[in-house]
């Protein structure tokens, strides 16, 4: 038995024609609890997209703990930006949706609200994750913008 997979993408033309927007900015985030070796800690990802009549963000949150056997928890999160002329501050507001794993329990689906502030020039930032975290200082360890 054969089948006959079609594809619509056939060159890197096509392939060009699918973005309908830009990416603003691409960056890598670290953080830590500054009161225990423990954790949380861990990294956060962020593409801001300018996207015709909208702004978004797209991205992933790692956090890891030492407590016990230790945890990691991933969440994939998209969300809305705004951006405050005023003060410069980039604020994102986005659902994660992922998996929390902590030995020797068995992997579990988690969903979280994730806020996002990002200072201007996007050097630093606070992150905010229902259940998790609550304004944890964010560090840039990597910023590309445009």
């Amino acid at each position: 038995m054969s089948t006959n997979a079609v594809t619509s993408i056939q060159s890197h033309e096509d392939v060009v024609k699918l973005g309908n927007g830009t990416v603003a900015l691409e960056a890598k985030y670290s953080f830590n609890n500054p009161y225990s070796i423990n954790g949380p800690f861990g990294t956060v990802d962020v593409t801001l997209l300018d996207e015709p009549e909208l702004q978004s963000a797209v991205g992933t949150v790692n956090i890891q703990t030492l407590y016990g056997m230790g945890s990691l928890t991933t969440l994939h999160y998209t969300g809305t930006t705004a951006y405050d002329g005023s003060t410069g501050i980039t604020t994102i507001i986005a659902l994660g949706k992922g998996t929390m794993s902590a030995w020797p329990d068995p992997k579990k689906a988690v969903t979280a609200k994730i806020t996002m502030t990002l200072s201007p020039g996007f050097g630093s930032g606070t992150l905010t994750v229902e259940g998790f975290l609550q304004d944890y200082t964010l560090t840039a360890t990597s910023v590309q913008v445009g």
